[in-house]
Order: structure tokens, then C-alpha cells, then sequence
């Protein structure tokens, strides 16, 4: 009998060698596809944001800013700017008033409170179409004590016999020679301009007595406004 071959061990060595290649092999492939898979799902994952609307600024406009409203006398051929949100009164049609939301405010409520009508307050700016110094003159110095007056005839007249107006002041206004003055009285507080063209007599008043603000920028571009259409 034939003594019995001592078995190999490099056969079952090899095999498990390369069961284990096989093993961990399969199991680097599927952990490497995991992470490449959770990666992959991290990176394109859209990152989540929150978005506030902001409310959209609403568009606002003083009253210094607003475009000014034009009015023009065709049957006194002259035209003025004014703001928007004055109040213009044409009648008669030789007066033109305006009045600014203040003013007008005061007016208002002394109508709720006096019997008497308004007192105390005026229009911010007035206008006043004459057909010649000497309408004006009867006009304005009827039953007046110094019946002088009424016999003046020339601007220039005007202004050195009316006690009441003072600081004439000889000025170019809507491209003529024109008279800017104010009134000597402790009482009112006016500014006012007298011009003449072609023969007719304009005076621009701006009245201190309850006008919001006597001389205020406002007052002061409207009578910077003041043209003649013809």
C-alpha cells in the first residue's frame, strides 16, 4: 500500500485569496457608488432660499414739486403759473385770486364761526386789470377826502401822491418798467406790483393780512410767472 500523498494547501490558499478579491472587491464597488450616488444627490440638490417682496415704494409729490397749473387771460392778454394745488377764482374777470390750501383753510373755518362774513383774512395773490391809471384812480380813490387823486393820470403821479404806498422801488417786470411797493400801514402788510402796457394798468397784490406767508417763495414765482400774450 502506497503511502498517502500529504494534501496541497496552496490550492485552497489561492481560492481564498481571490474569494476575498471577489468579496471586497464587490463591496468597494457598491460603498463607491453609495457615496458617488449621496454626493452626487448633495451637489445637485438646489440649495432651499426665501424670498421677501418688498413692498414698492409709492410715488409721492409735494406740492413744491408738482407741475404748476397755467392760467391765461385771452381778454387781458396775459398769462401766470401757479401750484397745483391753489385755488383760482377769475370772477370778475378782471380779478384773478388765488389762494393757497392754508389760506383757504382759515377761510373756511372763520365762515363756520363769524356772522359777519370773512374778516381778517385775504387772497395770497390777486391780480387786477385796470383799463387805464385813470380808471384805476376813480376806481379806488372814489370818496376818498383828497380828491387829488382822482385827477392823476400817470403812474409816476400815482406813486408820489398815495401817502399809503411806500418804498416804490422803479423795477423790471415781464419786460417792462414797473413799480414795486408795499403799504404804509401798521395794520396791513402788502407788497404789491403796479405795471402799465400798452396804456392798461396791472397791479399784482400779495396781501399779509391772514395770507399764509406774505413774500413766500411760492407768492414770489407766481409773480416771476406773470407775462403779456401780446
Amino acid at each position: 500500500m502506497e503511502p498517502e500523498q500529504p494534501k496541497s494547501i496552496v490550492l485552497p490558499i489561492i481560492s481564498s485569496v481571490l474569494i476575498s478579491a471577489v468579496i471586497f472587491g464587490a463591496a468597494g464597488y457598491y460603498f463607491g457608488t453609495v457615496n458617488k450616488t449621496i454626493t452626487s444627490t448633495q451637489v445637485s440638490s438646489p440649495t432651499a432660499s426665501v424670498t421677501t417682496n418688498s413692498p414698492t415704494p409709492l410715488a409721492t409729490t409735494s406740492a413744491s414739486t408738482a407741475s404748476p397749473k397755467t392760467f391765461t387771460s385771452t381778454k387781458y392778454n396775459f398769462t401766470i403759473t401757479y401750484p397745483s394745488t391753489w385755488t383760482l377764482r377769475n370772477s370778475p374777470e378782471e380779478i384773478v385770486n388765488l389762494i393757497s390750501p392754508e389760506t383757504n383753510q382759515g377761510i373756511e373755518a372763520e365762515k363756520k364761526v363769524s356772522t359777519l362774513g370773512v374778516e381778517g383774512w385775504d387772497n395770497d395773490v390777486t391780480i387786477y386789470y385796470y383799463v387805464s391809471v385813470v380808471d384805476y384812480t376813480k376806481e379806488v380813490y372814489k370818496g376818498s377826502i383828497d380828491q387829488s387823486l382822482q385827477t392823476l393820470t400817470t403812474l409816476k403821479d400815482l406813486m408820489g401822491k398815495d401817502s399809503l404806498l411806500k418804498s416804490e422801488k422803479l423795477i423790471d417786470f415781464a419786460g417792462v418798467k414797473a413799480y414795486e411797493v408795499g403799504n404804509n400801514s401798521d395794520i396791513l402788510d402788502d407788497h404789491a406790483v403796479y405795471v402799465e402796457h400798452d396804456g392798461h394798468l396791472y397791479v399784482l397784490h400779495e396781501a399779509g393780512k391772514g395770507a399764509k406767508n406774505t413774500h413766500s417763495a411760492d407768492n414770489q414765482k407766481i409773480f416771476d410767472s406773470f407775462k403779456f400774450t401780446k
